[in-house]
């Protein structure tokens, strides 16, 4: 029994048959495994236990489906009992999910399956309202329309409810629970800090059981799932890591590659593409394909072909095998998609990612076998060409197509449901919400907001009238929602609809001061004002309601930095990067709001994570080299400079330059960085004296680097003295440089420093060597002492400027020196010269 039980278990989860027909007769678990859910229900032992505590009065189907299936598990304590409860409830889920998110529509109502639980003269819209108000718990409310929501509601009983603990040996309750609250969410209007904390709790409690340590196939599935629930919530990183386990246990390698090839008809020269490579770390885990019905081209949502003048269906390479992905097993499609909506979620949404993402979809789309991945991958396809011109009516086409298909018959729900929980597949609405929105963008408004108001969603109802010019009538039509029945949601609206604050104040009041909705809107509307102090009080109150709103903390962060609260505007950024770590600008803007704290460690890590994210960011590595110089990270600084001279080539900032030169000057300091530092940065100045040769300062802070050479030559000394000459070159070189006071004083400065660099240039050298360069360097330096004397001086008085004049008087001791070495080399020449004659 122990082995049949968790084979049972075993398909329930997997969502796979074992080719064997279903035990009709005695085994409801049977039924339920092999997805017969209308049958397993309707059998003679499953009506048994629903009708034995009678019928529910109205406003109370939760306590009584409590009631029942407590009852009878206190009584009847076995392992048969429990898998049979379980199962029930897993039959009830996969019913609602096929009503709401996979089709076909044709699902009896839980009445008409349970009719026992209707008692005479009881309204059926009661029990439905019952069980909506019970799904809602811990929600800001769910989305009206959904279709058999007491199905939902029996597996939140079984599930979600302390009732679980009553089901010790049944292995995967703990995973059953985590599915439920995946759908709860998805239902949800906004996310719920209690739901995210069950579904924590869920993942714990099965991450670690046997049956997954052993097997990589189930260990693989739970891991995308797990991806799929904190990416609900953009807990990022617990996503990425559950997707690094996934790809491990399935062996599964990829990367993206580029590949020459033409995406239109009269292209002449090819292009580079961007395509995906799937590769096997070693070979797959999976020897066999996915047991179960193959599907047909018939079964599966139709793919629009592409019917365009110009461009081709599908990219034409040179190498005609270059897009070609392995004929991958359904689970390891899975893994593709789940990357997708990894990516989709952590990377800010640019060309790049649109690009990379289109390249996963057009691997998942060349070998359809999962019903659910065919879905969501056509679905992207289509939102990433809404915006395509020669595409787009695709996209619509796809869309109406999308929307059709779950009201056909086949596939059977067996086959859509395979795989469901791991694929984030979005609601039947959602789906018609976006085809709506597209309708909206091409200017069919009028058909859009039909749609978006037989859908009962009127926020994008509010737009449409927004769009047309008829504002007041999406107010109206709120406050003829609010005359059936208040709520906060509505309330929220209405003062979307007409701006007036009053309306958030009431939502906040009718929901007993829970909505963090409301507050959220209120500190939009002062937000939008840019009064953010006011708005930062309504949003931390909205945050104290429901801890996971990003949004919320993002603006909380933007205002504290508007208005120089850097400690709040640190603590806000904080909770973002605990959500979502991979986003440069949250780590970005700690790091500003750290430096204007003084705290230039924890701004330099920050700037070091922000680049981790975004390591082509010249303006971050500008930041960061900046404050690295500040925390004397003097190498990481050189480091983020040379990357940065491959984004910007000619990029000088001279702040920097200084900053990395100044510690080769302290004989301690330029020990302690070694010699390695030291070839680099000169490796760099020279680079950037190619670059930009009239950059007066960029030749003086390369003549300091190379006079600081830890193991000086004579060679090294001269190259000194050349780079501090042209620097002094570079200061003089137009007609006018005289004219301007500022200028005058730059180059008599480097006049100085240029001797300085030339008397120790002169170590070591014949004299007969040195003469001619120091000849060289005595006039230069007698040019720009006449020049700077007649432009520091007043015509009028005769007089030089009072604060120039020490300077003048410095560099007038240079050029006498100058002038000095070259009589004594001439007369060191001389003297040799008779010597030797």
């Amino acid at each position: 029994m122990e082995g049949q039980l968790k084979k049972l278990e075993r398909m329930c989860i997997e969502h796979t048959s074992d080719g064997m027909a279903p035990d009709h007769d005695q085994n409801v678990a049977s039924l339920v495994a092999h997805g017969s859910y209308l049958e397993a229900l309707k059998t003679p032992v499953c009506q048994e236990i629903m009708n034995s505590c009678g019928s529910c009065t109205a406003g109370n189907l939760e306590s009584h489906l409590l009631l029942i299936f407590k009852t009878y598990l206190l009584n009847n304590s076995s392992e048969d009992k429990e898998l049979l409860v379980m199962t029930i409830g897993i039959a009830a889920q996969q019913l609602f999910v096929q009503s709401n998110f996979t089709g076909p529509l044709l699902v009896p109502s839980f009445i008409e399956v349970f009719p026992s639980l209707l008692s005479d003269g009881e309204n059926r819209e009661e029990i439905t309202k019952s069980a909506v108000k019970s799904i809602a718990e811990h929600t800001e409310g769910i989305y009206s329309l959904i279709c058999d929501p007491e199905y939902l509601l029996m597996a939140k009983v079984i599930f979600a409810h302390d009732i679980k603990d009553l089901f010790p040996s049944c292995l995967t309750i703990d995973w059953w629970r985590m599915r439920h609250l995946m759908i709860l969410q998805t239902l949800a209007d906004e996310t719920s800090y209690h739901i995210f904390s069950n579904i924590v709790n869920s993942m714990e409690a099965t991450k670690n059981m046997n049956y997954l340590v052993d097997d990589a196939r189930l260990s693989a599935l739970f891991h995308l799932e797990a991806a799929q629930a904190t990416l609900l919530y953009t807990y990022t990183a617990d996503a990425y890591a559950h997707l690094l386990q996934a790809e491990e246990q399935l062996r599964l390698k990829y990367y993206l590659f580029g590949a020459m090839g033409r995406r239109t008809k009269y292209q002449v020269d090819a292009k580079p593409q961007l395509l995906l490579k799937v590769e096997y770390l070693d070979q797959s885990l999976l020897d066999t394909e996915e047991e179960g019905t193959k599907l047909l081209a018939s079964d599966l949502p139709k793919d629009i072909v592409l019917n365009d003048d110009t461009r081709l269906p599908n990219v034409k390479f040179e190498d005609e095998d270059a897009g070609i992905v392995p004929n991958l097993k359904p689970i390891e499609q899975m893994a593709l998609l789940a990357r997708v909506h990894y990516n989709r979620r952590a990377s800010a949404n640019d060309v790049q990612l649109k690009e990379e993402s289109k390249a996963f979809v057009h691997a998942l789309l060349q070998y359809p076998k999962c019903w659910a991945t065919h879905y969501y991958a056509l679905r992207l396809r289509s939102y990433f060409e809404s915006d395509e011109s020669r595409a787009v009516d695709r996209a619509l086409q796809q869309y109406e197509e999308l929307v059709a298909c779950v009201k056909r018959e086949d596939p059977s729900r067996f086959e859509r449901l395979k795989l469901f929980y791991a694929s984030g597949l979005p609601s039947i609405w959602t789906t018609k919400q976006e085809y709506g929105r597209l309708l909206m963008q091409l200017g069919c408004v009028r058909t859009a907001l039909t749609l978006f108001e037989e859908l009962q969603l009127w926020e994008d109802v509010i737009d449409c009238y927004n769009k047309i010019g008829m504002r007041q009538r999406s107010e109206s039509i709120i406050r003829s929602l609010l005359e059936k029945e208040e709520s906060p949601k509505l309330w929220c609206l209405l003062g979307d609809a007409t701006d007036d604050i009053e309306c958030y104040h009431k939502a906040f009041e009718i929901s007993a001061e829970k909505s963090s909705r409301a507050k959220r809107c209120l500190g939009d509307y002062y937000f939008s004002r840019k009064e953010y102090e006011t708005a930062i009080e309504h949003y931390k109150v909205s945050t104290k309601l429901n801890y996971i709103q990003l949004k919320v903390w993002e603006k909380i962060a933007y205002a504290a930095l508007a208005i120089s609260d850097w400690k709040l505007c640190i603590s806000a950024y904080k909770t973002c990067t605990s959500i979502d770590p991979h986003h440069f600008e949250y780590w970005n803007n700690m790091a500003k709001a750290h430096t204007e704290l003084k705290e230039f460690g924890r701004a330099f890590s920050c700037f070091e994570e922000a680049l981790r994210c975004k390591p082509d960011s010249w303006k971050m590595l500008e930041n960061a080299m900046t404050v690295g110089i500040s925390m004397e990270q003097y190498a990481s600084s050189l480091s983020y400079y040379r990357r940065l001279l491959e984004l910007k080539p000619n990029h000088i900032n001279l702040l920097v330059i200084s900053g990395l030169v100044k510690p080769l000057m302290d004989e301690t300091t330029r020990t302690h960085l070694g010699d390695n530092y030291y070839k680099q940065l000169v490796s760099l100045l020279g680079q950037l004296c190619q670059s930009v040769p009239s950059e007066s300062n960029l030749w003086y802070y390369y003549g300091e680097a190379v006079s600081c050479n830890p193991n000086p030559t004579v060679e090294s000394r001269d190259l000194a003295c050349q780079h501090f000459r042209k620097s002094l070159a570079t200061v003089t070189r137009f007609n006018t440089w005289h004219k301007n006071t500022a200028e005058i004083k730059l180059a008599l400065s480097k006049l100085v420093r240029m001797e300085e660099a030339f008397q120790v240039s002169l170590r070591d050298v014949a004299p007969p060597t040195a003469l001619a360069n120091a000849r060289s360097i005595a006039m230069m330096a007698e040019n720009v002492m006449i020049l700077s004397r007649k432009g520091l001086t007043n015509i009028l008085t005769g007089e030089v400027m009072n604060d120039a004049v020490e300077l003048l008087d410095r560099a007038e001791e240079s050029m006498k020196a100058i002038k000095k070495a070259v009589t004594d080399l001439a007369q060191l020449c001389e003297t040799a010269s008779e010597k030797g004659s």
